[in-house]
């Protein structure tokens, strides 16, 4: 069982709970009783009946081998194939040295000089470097032993594969750019008492994409957009600016898709993204965060997680930063239970984490416990989340939960499709 030791948990936790690790409390490795005046009760409504916590641990694990049954490493072959001839044959085998001019080439042709001065100990000089993706063009082939360069519009490299298909890895941009500031570089060399200064700007464009394609289809994809009209020219500040992108990766059908990647420095930030595979969603996830997220007064934290439309994780924190003042406080009260309890309390008001199915009825939450810890006599206090479910249960350990027993067939499943990736890929 050596293999699925972090396997196992990682996915799990990901899957079911996405909370911090639960650590063993003295010898709670079997299920403690429910308070009778839970923080946060369960209460039963209409769309679904309460779920035992044995009813749940079915469930995740038909979600979860369902889940690991999408995965299969025959999926990226090709693109492993390609990858590992490209590095043996070209990388290898072939001199670069007209992609390290040329890369030399570009980098002069966007810096330019501005002033010099100079105290006792040191000669500053002042450049200035404006980084744009039409300074970066060029056609690359592999001839005679050597990457060959000739001039374009766009950046390309070509090559052969091992059964003689013609493989473009091409990088493209579109639309309107907008530059913005992106901070200074420091390049120091003692030798001369020299620091040369940088002062480096990005042209963003609207859209960058990637492909790479073999025999003439297309195998990987990037893709990302930006809204220009967000970014204020030429000094972007995260205070006060703001940001919004969406990208999507494509691999032989995989789609990672990032629907909407949102920062407002005064007001709110968000993200929304979706894991795919042939059209079917497997994985999403969305967050949201809003006040000043800059500085000290964030608020309403929002977290939702979904697997396979079948289990759903949400969470909310209404206070933030207050909640971090009252964890931090707990933790300078560790030694005093009293005080330390009261705070956990009070966290526990804050927060709102609990395990759906498809419905809106809340199967299972989370909540902050305080346990007391020995360390060669040094007596402290920690709060550790404890898992509640509607029938009455609760596991204060992560691994009391998800065991061998209860969850064999996942851990076949995933021991599997290890053995899978390492057979195939010789990892």
């Amino acid at each position: 069982m050596k293999k699925i030791k972090w396997l196992v948990p990682a996915a799990m936790f990901a899957m079911a709970l996405t909370t911090p690790v639960f650590t063993s409390c003295g010898d709670d490795d079997d299920p403690i009783e429910k308070p009778d005046t839970p923080d946060n009760p369960i209460k039963p409504d209409t769309p679904q009946e309460p779920m035992t916590s044995l009813a749940q641990k079915q469930k995740l694990e038909t979600v979860g081998v369902d889940l690991v049954e999408h995965f299969k490493a025959a999926d990226f072959q090709n693109v492993y194939d390609l990858a590992l001839y490209i590095e043996n044959e070209y990388v290898e085998n072939f001199e670069s040295d007209a992609v390290g001019t040329w890369a030399d080439n570009c980098l002069e042709s966007i810096t330019e000089f501005l002033d010099s001065d100079e105290d006792y100990y040191y000669n500053y000089n002042y450049f200035k470097r404006i980084y744009a993706a039409s300074n970066f063009t060029g056609h690359f082939e592999p001839k005679n032993g050597r990457w060959t360069y000739s001039a374009a519009d766009d950046l390309q490299f070509s090559l052969k594969d091992e059964e003689g298909k013609t493989c473009v890895l091409k990088l493209t941009t579109s639309g309107k750019t907008q530059r913005i500031y992106v901070g200074d570089d420091e390049d120091w060399d003692y030798w001369y008492d020299e620091i040369d200064i940088y002062e480096e700007y990005l042209d963003v464009p609207e859209t960058v994409t990637l492909t790479l394609n073999q025999g003439g289809t297309t195998i990987a994809k990037v893709t990302i957009n930006t809204d220009l009209t967000m970014l204020s020219a030429p000094d972007f500040d995260l205070n006060n600016d703001k940001y919004d992108v969406t990208a999507t990766m494509t691999v032989n059908g995989y789609d990672w898709t990032v629907e909407r990647a949102y920062f407002d420095g005064n007001e709110k930030a968000s993200l929304n993204a979706k894991f795919k595979k042939d059209g079917k969603t497997l994985l999403s996830a969305s967050g949201s965060l809003d006040g000043d997220v800059s500085s000290e007064e964030a608020n309403n934290l929002n977290l939702s997680f979904d697997v396979l439309g079948e289990v759903q994780i949400k969470g909310a924190c209404n206070d933030v930063m207050k909640l971090a003042e009252i964890l931090e406080k707990a933790d300078d009260n560790d030694e005093n239970e009293g005080n330390f309890k009261s705070y956990t309390s009070q966290a526990n008001e804050l927060i709102d984490l609990g395990v759906y199915y498809g419905a809106s009825t809340k199967q299972a939450y989370i909540k902050l416990e305080p346990f007391e810890e020995d360390d060669w006599g040094y007596k402290y206090w920690v709060s550790e989340p404890v898992i509640y479910f509607a029938d009455g249960t609760s596991y204060s350990t992560f691994e009391a939960f998800f065991d061998e027993g209860s969850f064999s067939d996942f851990i076949d499943a995933v021991n599997d499709l290890a053995n899978d990736y390492e057979n195939t890929y010789d990892m």
